[in-house]
């Protein structure tokens, strides 16, 4: 993949996407009233096709099924260089060994795709050009709650699950409580924001705990206290809780 304009595809560097098909450029914005947007062209096996980038934080661009289409330039993208790479075996062991029951080992089988802004409260971080709306605001925060949370975590076990993005599913499919919940908590308290980096992806289907928790002074039910940062909650009042 390469960004730049018609002149020159690659004018803001190229990189090579991942087993799952997607890679990071970083593409300056365009700004308005200057005439000029910037393209992200993809290309593989001869087939090529091209999104102009509107500021969004990501951009999804499919090959046609035919060879042709527009590609990058032949040094786009560089080829890393063969090396060697050291190991502390005594610090990969001594992890080991404190992780044990690390939750991202047994679901390496499960891994289907790549995701960003993974927990938080809509599809991917936002990108309204390709119908994806959330809750992110670019450079800024996400809103995130149970509900967000569990199904994000539900969809990546279940693909076509209730509103995962696969096939159709009515109500109650898989993954359709989770969803039902964080719709819900949308009007309570029960919501808070955390900033990130919308660049980040997570393939483990495992929310990223340390960037989505919530921090400490959050309203939380009592029985959701692994959603707070500290895992805990304390009571302020009868019924009212928030994390400690």
């Amino acid at each position: 993949m390469c960004g730049g304009d018609s002149s020159d595809r690659a004018a803001h560097g190229g990189a090579r996407t991942n087993v799952s098909g997607a890679a990071t450029l970083r593409v300056p914005r365009p700004q308005l009233g200057d005439g000029a947007t910037p393209i992200i062209t993809a290309e593989a096996a001869g087939r090529g096709a091209e999104q102009p980038f509107r500021g969004f934080a990501s951009v999804t661009i499919r090959l046609p099924p035919e060879p042709g289409g527009p590609a990058c330039r032949d040094d786009a993208q560089r080829t890393p260089a063969l090396g060697k790479v050291q190991l502390d075996r005594r610090r990969v062991v001594a992890d080991l060994q404190r992780n044990p029951t690390s939750p991202i080992g047994p679901r390496i089988g499960e891994l289907r795709r790549v995701e960003r802004c993974f927990g938080a409260i809509g599809m991917q971080c936002g990108d309204l050009a390709n119908g994806q709306v959330s809750t992110c605001l670019t450079g800024e925060a996400c809103l995130v709650n149970a509900g967000s949370w569990t199904h994000d975590e539900c969809c990546v076990r279940n693909p076509n699950g209730f509103m995962c993005g696969g096939a159709s599913a009515g109500p109650g499919a898989a993954c359709a409580a989770e969803f039902a919940l964080g719709a819900a908590r949308l009007n309570s308290p029960y919501n808070w924001t955390r900033r990130v980096d919308p660049s980040l992806v997570n393939s483990t289907g495992v929310v990223d705990h340390e960037r989505y928790c919530a921090l400490a002074g959050a309203p939380m039910p009592a029985g959701e206290a692994e959603f707070c940062c500290s895992r805990a909650v304390r009571q302020l009042l009868p019924g009212s809780h928030v994390c400690r």
